[in-house]
């Protein structure tokens, strides 16, 4: 199921699923995500580049969560710290 980033990534090639999760209250589920991280610490060009505004994913990465209430996420993951 394409996302926002990966129509971003292909510039428009590959269109967004719009799509509303419902619960049929099935007694199971299976749902698979495929993910494509691109570092956030530094601009990350799409697949397919065309004329006009350029498009920085790892932007569109860090603050797309927004659209569902989530914070942006940190350009750099935060550093662990044994304990």
């Amino acid at each position: 199921m394409p996302g926002s980033l990966l129509t971003a990534m292909t510039s428009g090639d590959i269109p967004p699923l719009y799509h509303q999760v419902r619960n049929h209250r099935l007694p199971q589920r299976l749902t698979m995500l495929f993910l494509a991280n691109p570092p956030l610490d530094r601009p990350a060009p799409p697949f397919v580049h065309r004329k006009g505004r350029p498009v920085d994913i790892a932007h569109l990465a860090r603050t797309s969560g927004a659209m569902f209430g989530l914070p942006d996420a940190p350009a750099r993951p935060a550093a662990h710290t044994s304990g």
